[in-house]
């Protein structure tokens, strides 16, 4: 389902408000994941989202990228071999340069 940017903003400060748990995955074109971490949402700008985990962080700029709400059923494999549980909600944002990002609420582990 596409979104826009403000509700995935509306999303991101939710679960900045809730101290949600995150697993965060950015993907290269090639969709091989290049980076992976559990945390939270700390910052949201205008321009970008901040998540932190133990020891690890990741800066996602959010303009010109395009936004879509996923469920359990949209998860490529690759992105369900790492988080290894299921989760309650989640964001994907593709940008120009076809690079991609996964932002999914889960439980805690």
């Amino acid at each position: 389902m596409i979104s826009t940017r403000e509700e995935a903003e509306l999303m991101f400060s939710k679960w900045m408000e809730g101290s949600s748990r995150i697993f965060f995955t950015a993907f290269r074109p090639d969709r091989t994941i290049v980076n992976s971490l559990c945390g939270n949402v700390v910052g949201i700008s205008e321009d970008f989202v901040l998540i932190m985990g133990e020891g690890d962080s990741a800066e996602v700029d959010l303009r010109e990228a395009e936004f879509a709400f996923v469920t359990q059923g949209d998860l490529p494999a690759e992105v369900g071999k790492e988080i290894n549980s299921s989760f309650e909600s989640g964001i994907f944002i593709s940008r120009t340069d076809g690079s991609m990002y996964a932002f999914l609420e889960i439980g805690e582990q």
